[in-house]
């Protein structure tokens, strides 16, 4: 599986209110509702707007970029030695997904989605 874009976020501190002019100018489907965070299935992307007040250290207007990739472990460790600081190593959620993701050089927030790393906590 070659390295692909898997999802974009933005951040709000007007969740409804985006989420609906997006749903209403690009014609969407009903969103997906999470606790602080409403998203949609876009052909094999995943937009999603997050409350800002659901993600400590960003703020209103933020985007984020996250990939999937084949080795989550190899990916986030690459990241790091080109100079990304680690907001989490790769971790199972409850939801079964595998995440990490760093802060690029420029402040960033850049995700990794990928199967569970060899060697698993």
């Amino acid at each position: 599986m070659a390295t692909r874009v898997h999802t974009v976020i933005i951040d709000t501190e007007h969740l409804a209110e985006l989420a609906e002019f997006y749903r209403e100018g690009l014609d969407l489907g009903p969103p997906r509702a999470e606790l602080d965070h409403l998203g949609f299935e876009l052909q094999g992307t995943y937009f999603g707007i997050d409350r800002v007040a659901s993600r400590p250290g960003r703020e209103r207007g933020s985007v984020s970029i996250w990939f999937e990739v084949d080795d989550l472990e190899v990916a986030f460790d690459r990241l790091i030695a080109l100079g990304a600081t680690s907001c989490y190593p790769p971790v199972e959620k409850p939801w079964g997904a595998w995440l990490a993701a760093v802060f690029d050089p420029d402040g960033n927030l850049v995700g990794l989605t990928g199967p569970a790393p060899k060697r698993s906590p």
